[in-house]
């Protein structure tokens, strides 16, 4: 994707998923196989989606939505200045949640299987009294989410 909006609604996917620079991505209760990688998109929204294989969001210029998902693989959401919002998504593997900036900036409710490192956000991410269950070291930022 190089220009627009893609909407993946109730869709399975085999193979990578790219979401260039200026593009947008929503995905609502799919399947995806294979990794997904967005650099500096304009918007990218995984919302009850399963994908197997790494997330990788970069550059984000509006919101980053990570919600009821079900990710096998790492979840890297760095230097997004939209905000951020992982909620509610099961993740075997690791998450890092690094620079980002704007918005707000949430980690909660989440169940990971994988350390979870928060590092650079400004502001700091907020888990709005929802405890993530990490089955893996906590750090930085969100060591008390």
């Amino acid at each position: 994707m190089t220009t627009g909006l893609t909407c993946l609604d109730n869709a399975t996917v085999t193979g990578p998923v790219t979401v260039r620079p200026g593009a947008s991505l929503i995905a609502t209760d799919g399947f995806i196989v294979g990794p997904v990688a967005a650099t500096r998109p304009a918007l990218f929204t995984l919302s009850g989606t399963s994908v197997v294989g790494p997330v990788t969001v970069t550059g984000a210029t509006g919101a980053v939505l990570v919600e009821r998902a079900r990710v096998t693989g790492p979840v890297s959401l760095s230097g997004n200045r939209g905000g951020v919002r992982v909620d509610a998504a099961t993740v075997t593997g690791p998450v890092s949640v690094t620079g980002n900036t704007g918005g707000e900036h949430v980690v909660a409710g989440n169940t990971i299987t994988g350390p979870l490192s928060c590092t650079g956000n400004n502001p700091p991410p907020v888990n709005e009294n929802r405890k993530n269950t990490v089955r893996g070291p906590a750090s930085g930022q969100c060591a008390r989410l």
